[in-house]
């Protein structure tokens, strides 16, 4: 079944690049014809330092949240960015 176009909102609109960008060498998505990205950030540790700041968390808590999520996807969060992917 064809996708036609992927949707995303604010975090969805990242998430939606980020799966696009992992399908490219798996083909495991169809090609999709129209992305719509709708508010979405670009760099995804731009929103970790926002929420851990607004949340009063102390930098250990983002340093350990970067390495985990680093290990789960397999590169720097800095490198996550829509522009990247």
């Amino acid at each position: 079944m064809p996708i036609h176009a992927f949707i995303g909102h604010s975090s969805g609109a990242m998430a939606n690049t980020y799966a696009l960008e992992l399908s490219k060498n798996t083909a495991q998505l169809p090609t999709v014809e129209k992305l719509i990205l709708i508010a979405g950030p670009n760099k995804l540790a731009d929103i970790f330092a926002s929420f851990t700041q607004a949340m009063q968390l102390p930098d250990s808590i983002l340093r350990i949240f970067h390495q985990k999520l680093e290990t789960i996807a397999k590169r720097k969060v800095e490198n996550m960015s829509v522009v990247n992917f």
